[in-house]
């Protein structure tokens, strides 16, 4: 199949594509999970964002609206870049689950229930270039792997055995994450890495309350230096007279 490799899981070539998680701030984390409907009051997809592992982002296709969390919050508080990210989300997610509908027809026709997860990383490199890559699992086991730059599908095996030809097949679901890959992953990256510059730029380093008790503790003032040196004096005289 053009634009498709199959993979074991255990493959060295994968390993790559697993890791999502960086300890530096040019790298944008997304994880979301997609059911055929809702059940039990909950909604059918959910969506979180991070950077620097802090969560900063969650959305829901209940309520249809992002809300913005931790330290992050009040610095994105943006209308017109949440309202235009919402709508992406929920184009997204949409496709995602007429995908999960069709598989579940397709392969539990009858019974069995059928969910997917995924998760994409968008990554600035040196030069400001963006790109971004997507893992996808169904019922909780890695199936399938897409490099948006290539635009070439991976399908992990065995896992993915069953579910080849779902995702990696669909041209619709690939101009989708490659749309999203190239135009919203390099947005959300420039409007996220500007607001966490700013927040470097106006932390400023505290000293620990128990670090400061210390120091006064333990160090001396100016003026016990300055009696110290004026009774060593005050020695050296009267040993001074004394000799003479």
């Amino acid at each position: 199949m053009d634009g498709t490799e199959v993979l074991p899981l255990s493959s060295s070539n994968s390993n790559h594509y697993l890791r999502f998680y960086f300890t530096d701030a040019t790298s944008l984390f997304c994880e979301f999970s997609v059911k055929p409907q809702s059940s039990a009051g909950r909604p059918w997809c959910q969506v979180r964002g991070y950077v620097e592992r802090n969560l900063f982002l969650s959305y829901n296709c209940q309520s249809k609206e992002i809300t913005l969390v931790g330290p992050m919050r009040m610095r994105m508080n943006d209308t017109g870049f949440r309202e235009t990210q919402k709508e992406t989300l929920n184009d997204l997610m949409e496709e995602l689950q007429k995908k999960v509908r069709d598989t579940k027809a397709e392969i539990y026709p009858k019974n069995g229930s059928l969910d997917l997860h995924g998760e994409m990383k968008c990554v600035r490199g040196a030069s400001r270039y963006t790109s971004a890559s997507w893992k996808f699992a169904f019922n909780g086991q890695v199936t399938h792997l897409f490099d948006s730059e290539n635009g070439v599908w991976t399908v992990l095996q065995p896992a993915g055995r069953q579910f080849q030809g779902t995702l990696d097949s669909d041209r619709d679901v690939t101009n989708f994450l490659t749309k999203v890959s190239n135009g919203d992953c390099k947005s959300w990256m420039e409007y996220v890495m500007n607001h966490w510059d700013e927040k470097l730029e106006t932390t400023v380093p505290q000293s620990r309350p128990q670090d400061m008790a210390r120091s006064g503790a333990s160090g001396s003032t100016p003026s016990t230096w300055i009696f110290l040196l004026f009774l060593y004096c005050a020695i050296l005289l009267g040993i001074h007279v004394g000799v003479l």
